[in-house]
């Protein structure tokens, strides 16, 4: 969701602003509840939108396949 937010924004991930902007977020989240992120706020502040949606796609479609291919007959 993120990526496809910042993908239609046109968000620069090149700009040092917009890095600084998009660690902060990622440093703010609850480190409970989003360890990964939180722990890893440097990297993903550097992770351009585009990058970023072409990620989540292909993993819901993984799910989808992994689904589909977990109720076909044996």
């Amino acid at each position: 969701m993120v990526g496809s937010v910042q993908f239609n924004l046109g968000v620069d991930s090149t700009s040092l602003v917009e890095q600084q902007l998009r660690r902060r977020l990622y440093e703010g989240l609850d480190p409970q509840r989003y360890p990964i992120m939180t722990a890893h706020a440097e990297e993903l502040s550097r992770v351009g939108s585009h990058d970023e949606f072409e990620f989540g796609l292909a993993a819901l479609l993984d799910a989808i396949e992994a689904r589909i291919s977990s109720r076909r007959p044996g």
